[in-house]
């Protein structure tokens, strides 16, 4: 009779105090920390999730934090107790710092990693799929917008230079990520949804088109750019270069590298190479430069040196702007003066920006013009 008694004892133990352990940590909000200590008892019969089994993959990307992303997957269950590994979580991760969703259910009962390997302990009472939801920082992921502008397009019928957008992703990790949502957060909290119909190889790259090309306001305009404090004996030719302004343009993601296509005179469309779109500045105004394709140029010949006082030095330039085209020309001269330096004597009305002086000249066809520019300032201007 007392042996019967124990028996029925143990039957009457709280049935939380056999569970107490597996229970999750946090169900206050549904989400939680990935990683905890306790060690899951592995069985031959364990399962895996593969990349496979996702339900969807999305790429949330900012201009001021990592890449985020979101990993939503169904698994698939036996009845009872369940370990599974979850494959696909690239090894660059941190995992310390993986998020997940519980299933409404709230059936699964703990991840942990073992080995490098996330694991998910879920209990199914019987059997079938359990959706799950992980997020995680991945630095490794980085991404980049760059432009390409098109002027003078015989085939666009508005005829207004048209601005395209392209989102390069640069996948830096060991896994691959197929057909994934793109979300991508502007500085300025705008945001852009972008369905990928590729899959992005692991230490690979994938280039997509941003939307559809927007159509443009630029003005165009003759540069050629120099510096005046700097000693130089040697007489330079500068070819002068083609500056586009973009006017009034709301470009909301990161400034990038551009390359502009356009029509020549005799009907063949060029491309130049690739330089910098800027920022838009407060007037909504982002700058190019690129090479110009006219017969432009400025040679500047460095006339004499002349020593002011102890610490101080007066260069005189002349500056010879060529137009060898078949039509007038008007070029802005640009010269960088560091801002202690002053000008002493100059032809023609410069103005001062900054840490650079300008002025417009005005060339007729196959012509030539000859200005001289003194400028005074510290013997060793910085570079």
């Amino acid at each position: 009779m007392h042996r019967h008694w124990i028996f029925i004892s143990l039957l009457l133990l709280p049935i939380h105090s056999i569970h107490a352990q597996t229970a999750p940590a946090d169900t206050a909000d549904n989400t939680g920390s990935a990683i905890e200590s306790i060690p899951l008892e592995m069985s031959p019969g364990e399962l895996r999730s593969t990349p496979g089994d996702r339900i969807a993959v999305t790429i949330n990307l900012f201009s001021n934090g990592p890449t985020q992303v979101t990993d939503q997957r169904d698994l698939a269950l036996l009845p009872g107790r369940n370990t599974v590994q979850i494959e696909g979580i690239p090894l660059q991760t941190d995992l310390t710092q993986l998020h997940w969703t519980l299933p409404e259910d709230r059936s699964l009962i703990r991840l942990r990693t073992n080995d490098d390997q996330l694991e998910a302990e879920l209990f199914a009472s019987e059997a079938g799929s359990r959706p799950l939801t992980l997020r995680y920082a991945l630095p490794q992921l980085q991404w980049e917008v760059d432009y390409r502008l098109v002027m003078n397009d015989p085939a666009n019928d508005s005829q207004a230079p048209q601005l395209l957008r392209f989102l390069t992703l640069i996948n830096q990790t060991d896994q691959a990520f197929a057909t994934p949502e793109v979300i991508i957060n502007s500085p300025y909290g705008e945001w852009i949804n972008l369905a990928l119909s590729s899959t992005l190889a692991p230490n690979g790259q994938l280039r997509q088109p941003l939307g559809a090309p927007i159509d443009v306001s630029v003005t165009t305009q003759l540069v050629a750019r120099g510096r005046a404090d700097v000693i130089d004996v040697t007489s330079l030719r500068y070819p002068a270069e083609q500056r586009i302004a973009f006017n009034d343009i709301d470009l909301q993601w990161p400034a990038g590298a551009i390359e502009v296509a356009q029509e020549l005179p005799d009907g063949r469309m060029a491309i130049a190479r690739q330089s910098q779109l800027s920022a838009p500045n407060a007037n909504g105004q982002a700058f190019t430069i690129i090479p110009s394709r006219s017969e432009v140029a400025v040679i500047r010949t460095l006339e004499s040196i002349e020593q002011e006082g102890a610490n101080e030095i007066e260069l005189t330039w002349r500056l010879s702007v060529n137009n060898a085209e078949s039509q007038p020309v008007t070029v802005r001269l640009e010269e960088q003066l560091d801002p202690r330096w002053v000008i002493t004597k100059a032809a023609g009305d410069w103005q001062r920006t900054g840490g650079v002086i300008h002025r417009e000249v005005s060339i007729d066809a196959d012509n030539a013009k000859e200005f001289e520019l003194s400028v005074r300032g510290p013997f060793n201007p910085p570079h």
